[in-house]
């Protein structure tokens, strides 16, 4: 969701919807994956992820930021120009050719504190649901067998075969 709100909040420009491919493109990029992560919150029985999730996120965005660096350092481009540190310097046209300076940081930081309070407000939302739908409904699940839901893989929360009782099919 941080890359749906960072594409369309920041990043988006009319070259977003220039052509057919550019329309289908960025829309499959940054705005389905939160689709379907809002589809997996509310209609799956997923567990809410444990908070040791929530510093390997940060670590990954720490890793892409520096990629995006490198990128610069051997290719001489911003991936993104909210990354560039030099001030903001028009050209004659009025568009932007520098940075936005001192603000870089304020970026960085962010996006990292939004990283945290999506994950935060994703576990809430999951948690809320799970309580509504397995206790306020008594809905546990079709595989549900009298377990409480684990919080490892969800491939592996369902009742295997050699754990039911003898005569249950």
């Amino acid at each position: 969701m941080l890359v749906t709100i960072v594409f369309w909040g920041v990043l988006a420009s009319d070259t977003t919807f220039e052509s057919t491919f550019s329309i289908w493109s960025n829309t499959s990029q940054h705005a389905m994956n939160s689709l379907f992560a809002i589809f997996e919150i509310f209609f799956t029985r997923i567990a809410p992820p444990p908070w040791m999730h929530l510093p390997f996120m940060v670590i990954i965005l720490a890793c892409y930021l520096g990629l995006a660096y490198l990128t610069h350092y051997t290719k001489g481009v911003y991936v993104y120009s909210f990354l560039n540190p030099s001030p903001k310097k028009l050209d004659a046209n009025g568009v932007n050719i520098g940075g936005i300076g001192v603000y870089t940081a304020a970026y960085i930081v962010g996006i990292a504190v939004g990283i945290c309070l999506l994950f935060s407000i994703v576990k809430g939302l999951i948690a809320l649901r799970k309580w509504v739908t397995e206790k306020k409904m008594d809905k546990e699940g079709k595989f549900y067998g009298g377990r409480p839901m684990g919080h490892g893989d969800t491939e592996l929360e369902t009742m295997r075969v050699w754990e039911k009782a003898p005569g249950e099919a």
